[in-house]
């Protein structure tokens, strides 16, 4: 005999559901409560390095710049020199211009010239011709076609199209807590 079951959701999952304490570092952010974001970052970028997860270089980026925002300058570099790190470590050299490149520029715009000048020229460790500014030119640079949110729906993490990877030319993948996020009109 049939039997009607009751319904059921089939919610497709595409990834794991972001950390809570991601989702409150970046509510942190958005109000302007750097101590408390960094701290949330710093916590999340030591649990993923010690599973050698792909978002730890960015939650310590992420720390560095709520440190500095903070007021703690050193601190907020010292994270930020560690997640250059760890990309070149990685050998993510796209990723480690990319990266190496929006945070000058955001220390830049905090005025904090001899940061910014810093972190413009850092090479890690022994790294030599791979970290000139021939490697990223000789990548070709992905232009969507569609722009992304300009925060991740799952984790709100601010996204920026030419730091993320793109799945397809519609489709990105959040680097924090690698949700796929879609692109819009």
């Amino acid at each position: 005999m049939f039997r009607r079951k009751g319904f059921r959701s089939r919610r497709i999952e595409i990834g794991p559901a972001p950390h809570p304490l991601l989702q409150r570092a970046n509510e942190l952010m958005a109000i302007q409560d750097f101590s408390g974001a960094a701290q949330a970052f710093e916590e999340l970028a030591q649990r993923t390095l010690v599973h050698e997860g792909p978002a730890a270089p960015y939650l310590y980026t992420q720390a560095g710049l709520a440190r500095i925002q903070a007021g703690q300058v050193t601190l907020g570099m010292e994270y930020i020199q560690k997640a250059l790190t760890i990309f070149a470590e990685r050998g993510e050299w796209l990723r480690f211009h990319r990266n190496r490149r929006r945070i000058s520029g955001e220390l830049y715009r905090l005025r904090l010239e001899r940061e910014g000048n810093f972190i413009a020229s850092y090479q890690s460790g022994d790294i030599s011709s791979d970290i000139d500014g021939s490697f990223e030119e000789s990548k070709p640079a992905r232009s969507p076609i569609m722009r992304l949110p300009t925060k991740c729906m799952s984790c709100g993490a601010s996204l920026r199209s030419d730091e993320v990877d793109w799945i397809d030319d519609t489709s990105a993948e959040c680097p924090y807590c690698g949700s796929i996020v879609r692109s819009q009109r």
